[in-house]
């Protein structure tokens, strides 16, 4: 029975390991979109102030470039919204999984307590046995 309890214990090991590993690539994921909505930000303000000091050289190109990096903009904080849901679902199952391990270990550890338990009633049992039995002998020789 333990040897079941052990491969369920391992089978729950890997699938925590595996749920954080794609909480990880998410949250990972989520980092990059925003990282790259922080950069298009400071790339419109560097052609913002270009314009501004050129506006003969940019002024006709600037509003096309503005249209396109606020669609951009727009694209990926729909994807970050996107992402929340998602998110938040895998630290559910990554929460769940977790949770089902530590059922597997605590009965684990149960189960290890009680054969212990046994095991030292039995020892004990044995060693009175032996007591008593001792005990006799001395009586009937003494």
């Amino acid at each position: 029975m333990s040897a079941r309890l052990d491969n369920l214990i391992r089978l729950g090991e890997w699938n925590v390991d595996e749920k954080r590993r794609q909480l990880s690539d998410l949250l990972k994921l989520m980092a990059d979109l925003e990282r790259r909505v922080r950069e298009l930000d400071d790339e419109v303000e560097r052609e913002k102030f270009a314009a501004r000091s050129k506006p003969s050289e940019s002024g006709m190109y600037y509003g096309s470039y503005i249209k396109a990096a606020l669609k951009r903009r727009e694209n990926l904080m729909d994807s970050l919204e996107q992402m929340d849901p998602v998110v938040t679902a895998a630290r559910d199952e990554l929460a769940d999984a977790f949770q089902d391990l530590k059922k597997v270990e605590i009965t684990q550890r149960n189960r290890d307590q009680r054969e212990a338990r046994e095991r030292d009633r039995r020892e004990q049992a044995f060693l009175d046995e032996l007591g008593q039995e001792s005990h006799r002998r001395r009586q009937r020789a003494g």
